[in-house]
């Protein structure tokens, strides 16, 4: 499940991240409701990792910068979500959605 992510870490690189959790009417088959949690258990990892999620595509801009200056800088600000958190998470929860999906694209 989380195979790549985890031999990344073990060479010490530090992965953040910025999960997009707007709400699109085009993308709304492929939403996961809580993909800063995914990205907290799933995607990110290292020491002083971190999720910043964007809920609005009009603080995606303050968000990257927020993102590059924290990442520079070498600190988690506080209300974020640390990264590997608490309980299990299924981190094929992504995939999962393939299958149900999948029909609207599928040429018969």
């Amino acid at each position: 499940m989380t195979t790549a992510r985890d031999e990344v870490l073990a060479q010490g690189i530090i992965i953040n991240g910025l999960p997009l959790m707007t709400y699109d009417a085009g993308g709304a088959m492929w939403r996961i409701d809580d993909l800063d949690t995914y990205y907290a258990e799933c995607v990110t990892g290292g020491p002083g990792a971190f999720v910043l999620p964007v809920h609005d595509w009009p603080d995606f801009a303050a968000a990257v910068t927020r993102k590059l200056v924290l990442k520079i800088a070498g600190a988690a600000p506080e209300r974020l979500i640390p990264a590997q958190a608490n309980a299990p998470y299924d981190c094929l929860s992504g995939e999962k959605m393939w299958p149900r999906n999948r029909r609207f694209f599928d040429i018969p």
